[in-house]
């Protein structure tokens, strides 16, 4: 009879926070790229994409932010270059 062993990843190797601090561990320190990549290979798939995805909302909520606060200043009496009122 063959057993066979199955592979599982820890369930702490899907959380963004996680992979957030061994990220910053490995910047602090000067592994090589094999133990890096090591590292790294060990974390879900979607954590990245996880990441990534919150990163590229975070830059559109900042976008539009920006974009809000432009246009409500061209808004105000005195701005673009016009004399405010005493």
């Amino acid at each position: 009879m063959r057993l066979r062993i199955k592979a599982r990843k820890a369930p702490g190797f899907s959380k963004p926070a996680i992979f957030h601090k061994v990220m910053q561990i490995l910047e602090a320190h000067h592994f090589r790229l094999p133990a890096c990549r090591f590292m790294l290979d060990l974390f879900d798939k979607r954590v990245l994409e996880q990441i990534v995805l919150e990163e590229e909302d975070d830059d559109e909520e900042d976008e539009s932010s920006i974009e809000s606060d432009i246009n409500s200043e061209a808004e105000r009496p005195g701005t673009n270059g016009g004399p405010r009122a005493p």
